[in-house]
């Protein structure tokens, strides 16, 4: 798109807020809004094999709710959540034991 992002900006931004906010809010429970793009990249940001076609994926699963778990700015865990399903899907983890 002309004078548009391209998605490494919307990513830069998306991570760059996600970290000040992990500063800010070290131990806390945080619940954030977005749209899919700005959410995607942030996911990609974590999880490289998160591509295009997750992200065509995404509008079949509104409203599209994910659970992110942090240590500080690390991300241990991704998982998604299913409300039409009632399911709750891991879909990364850096955790210890995992997969």
């Amino acid at each position: 798109m002309p004078n548009g992002d391209s998605l490494g900006e919307v990513q830069e931004r998306t991570i760059g807020a996600l970290n000040q906010l992990l500063n800010e809010h070290h131990n806390k429970v945080l619940a954030i809004g977005s749209h899919g793009t700005a959410l995607s990249t942030i996911i990609n940001f974590y999880d490289a094999t998160y591509g295009f076609t997750d992200f065509e994926q995404m509008k079949y699963f509104m409203p599209w709710i994910v659970k992110m778990t942090f240590e500080h700015k690390t991300c241990n865990r991704i998982e998604t959540i299913d409300l039409c399903q009632n399911r709750i899907e891991t879909r990364w983890s850096n955790e210890k034991n995992s997969r």
